[in-house]
């Protein structure tokens, strides 16, 4: 994977490099010490693109040079090192006047095809032949030269480096460094504290701002917000469907960017054990480059299950946030059981793109309604064929108003580019389309 993609994390953007070190700090450094031998052993080889992504200055290397020693510097400047874990036996690192920090960990390497331990663990340490319960190292006392023994084991340690003590430690920012808006700057933007997009009867909006002092203005029908526009002072309810937009103003600083957040008012419950959503296979069971595959997301974009299109929470504009399901070179169709007839007012599906890692919005989506599961009557066919001259990252809602006809079944069905098109960088690989949320009134 180009971009050195497992779960969520993403070793190929650097500034989360620090992200596997950080179970140290609740306790829990055999997960770190598993991302780190995952991450080292995948995304690492000897051949020609033997990194993940760019280098980028060195820091694919340098993550590399001391997550390989067995620590790394989360903070750089704290004076502090979290402990990963070494895949070296002996490691001599040549230290001012003359001194040595020897390194040993003895069975230490990465696993092979051969291997028949999939990951190692640190049952114990020893510094300067002392003990060493810590997680983290001190840069002065590194300094100083000396021995780091490391004992390894196949299972992870059930008190090493665990009790909040041995813990790395952190300290709150001070009050006077804490992030605030500067004057003529530009206010942050409002949030919603409940972010569940399906309603039944009615939903309490509750707003707010990090920029002290700022009012927010709103409206509910997706016009953009006006200084004149209504201005939050308190929760209150809606009781239909919504398109709230609202911005922070505040006298001497820029407006906020704008929040949009749609509501949809639905009979529909998406918890409900009747409501279910089935993926359904491509045609000859094969994908744009004729592999063969399932209808199913891709493992790693799974954004938490088959529930995950219909669960009233919609996907961010960032795409490893966790709500996106993706779909690799291949459509997305999907059968939904409302468990009961019922009219149908509108269809809605979202779907992300974000082109510098080979997300594209669907060339064509289709909606359909059906009685029995069986026969199906096409509602609407929303053409969007990519022009590169006018394309442009971000989250489109591709929706259709059917208009109380009855059903029981909907099918989504998203034509996905496929391939990355000529221009683009990935050009002839396979294109993601990513997906969140269906949405039926």
């Amino acid at each position: 994977d180009f971009e050195g993609i497992f779960g969520q994390y993403a070793h190929g953007n650097e500034p989360s490099h620090h992200i596997p070190y950080l179970y140290n700090y609740a306790g829990a450094p055999w997960k770190t010490q598993e991302i780190l031998q995952r991450a080292m052993s995948e995304f690492y080889t000897t051949a020609p693109d033997g990194l993940c992504g760019n280098d980028d200055c060195g820091q694919l290397s340098a993550w590399y040079v001391f997550s390989s020693m067995g620590f790394y510097p989360v903070c750089p400047g704290s004076g502090q090192y979290a402990i990963g874990i070494p895949v070296f036996e002996n490691i001599t690192i040549n230290l001012p006047e003359n001194k040595e920090l020897v390194i040993k960990a003895s069975g230490a390497g990465l696993k092979t095809q051969e291997s028949t331990i999939k990951y190692q663990y640190i049952k114990s340490l020893r510094f300067n032949e002392q003990d060493y319960p810590y997680a983290y190292l001190n840069h002065i006392d590194l300094m100083k030269g000396g021995n780091l023994e490391f004992v390894l084991a196949s299972e992870p340690s059930d008190h090493w480096g665990i009790e909040s003590g041995f813990r790395p430690f952190t300290q709150p920012i001070e009050p006077e460094n804490q992030l605030e808006p500067l004057g003529e700057g530009q206010l942050f933007m409002p949030y919603i504290k409940h972010t569940n997009v399906y309603f039944r009867r009615s939903h309490l909006v509750e707003m707010g701002c990090i920029s002290p002092g700022a009012k927010i203005h709103y409206t509910l029908n997706g016009t953009e917000p006006r200084i004149t526009s209504p201005q939050y002072r308190e929760p209150f309810e809606i009781s239909r469907t919504s398109r709230i937009r609202a911005k922070a103003f505040q006298e001497g600083y820029q407006e906020s960017e704008t929040m949009a957040v749609n509501f949809y008012s639905s009979s529909l419950d998406p918890a409900s054990p009747m409501v279910r959503l089935h993926y359904l296979d491509p045609p000859f069971g094969i994908d744009y480059t004729g592999e063969p595959t399932d209808g199913k997301y891709a493992p790693q974009y799974s954004a938490g299950g088959d529930k995950a299109l219909w669960d009233g929470k919609t996907g961010s504009f960032d795409y490893t946030d966790g709500r996106w399901q993706g779909f690799e070179g291949k459509d997305m169709e999907v059968l939904i059981n409302l468990g009961r007839e019922m009219p149908v007012w509108r269809i809605t599906a979202g779907f992300l793109q974000s082109m510098a890692v080979w997300i594209f919005h669907p060339v064509e989506v289709s909606y359909y309604l059906s009685m029995d599961g069986k026969e199906f009557r096409q509602m609407e066919v929303i053409d969007n064929y990519p022009d590169r001259g006018t394309m442009t990252d971000g989250v489109r809602y591709f929706s259709s108003l059917v208009m109380g006809v009855p059903a029981r079944y909907v099918k989504v069905r998203a034509k996905s580019v496929g391939i990355c098109p000529p221009w683009h960088h990935g050009a002839g690989k396979k294109a993601w389309l990513f997906a969140d949320e269906v949405i039926v009134e």
